[in-house]
């Protein structure tokens, strides 16, 4: 069996299935059914390589493509995917339908984690990277399409070949505006998840600062979520750690100290240790630790007033 890819951030993307009332395609089976999309041990060549010829029809693409997703799952599988690499690839071009979209993209991303081969031949396969920023950029705005793009981004995100393709096309860039302009909380908690898959490569951190990363992370330590406030706790501690310019882009953040303040006294721990060490962190800073002492002489101020 092939190495198996690095320990990182797992993805989460999901197959899609086709809309009940869609003419040109089979209707999804409900999800109990699910489980029928498993091939047997003995027939799996068989399985796959019948998957990956539905892949070309138009009635069966979408469920093939799901099906896919659950097949790359079986270690026994793993000799009779890399053929369907292309042809997924190829429909994340489909304009046709957002739904054969969403099940390319979970594919491909199933494909990449049954081992290091498989990942380098779907880093590596052509115009990979500028067909998933079309479906990130997608003019329906689709969610799930988003989230399933992110995901595939955070796992090409854990090895060199994948780096490669994410700068060259200013992958990072696009998650950094997507993350500052989007509200939907699963979206926010999967992008927060690929820039920390970036981040975790100290060759990335110099680079995601001076993009702007710091900021932006920043600005959504406010949220109500603590999945996501721990995710940007933990690529602000990878970004700021060690690098006075990201300390000193974060503590000019509006709010960004106060916050920090108040996280340290969260009642979940993972927040509150992460907190206290990137304040830490900060206060070690010597241009940036008279602004902390300003504001904590203020807030004693306006607490004796």
């Amino acid at each position: 069996m092939a190495a198996s890819l690095p320990a990182g951030l797992n993805s989460s993307a999901q197959p899609s299935p086709p809309p009940r009332s869609s003419s040109s395609m089979h209707a999804p089976p409900p999800p109990s059914s699910l489980a029928t999309l498993r091939p047997s041990q003995e027939n799996i060549k068989k399985e796959v390589e019948d998957e990956i010829r539905n892949l070309h029809s138009e009635v069966t693409v979408a469920k093939a493509a799901a099906a896919l997703v659950m097949v790359a799952t079986l270690p026994s599988a793993e000799a009779y995917l890399l053929p369907a690499v292309t042809q997924l690839s190829s429909l994340l071009e489909d304009a046709g339908s957002i739904h054969v979209r969403r099940n390319a993209c979970a594919a491909l991303t199933a494909i990449m984690n049954a081992s290091l081969h498989h990942y380098i031949a779907v880093a590596e396969s052509p115009h990979l990277m500028e067909r998933l920023l079309q479906c990130l950029e997608n003019q329906d705005g689709d969610k799930g399409l988003q989230i399933n793009v992110v995901a595939a981004i955070t796992v090409l995100a854990q090895c060199g070949e994948g780096l490669q393709v994410i700068k060259a096309t200013e992958a990072d860039v696009k998650l950094l505006c997507l993350l500052e302009c989007t509200d939907d909380a699963k979206l926010e908690e999967e992008i927060t998840d690929a820039l920390c898959a970036l981040a975790v490569h100290q060759e990335m951190r110099s680079h995601l600062v001076m993009k702007g990363a710091v900021s932006r992370l920043a600005a959504k330590l406010r949220t109500d979520s603590s999945e996501i406030c721990v995710r940007v706790l933990l690529g602000l501690g990878m970004l700021c750690g060690s690098s006075q310019e990201a300390q000193e882009q974060l503590a000019e953040t509006d709010r960004a100290i106060g916050t920090l303040l108040h996280l340290m006294k969260s009642s979940d721990l993972d927040i509150r240790g992460i907190a206290h060490d990137l304040f830490a962190a900060l206060c070690s800073n010597k241009q940036v630790k008279p602004k902390i002492e300003h504001l904590l002489r203020s807030d004693r101020a306006t607490k004796d007033i």
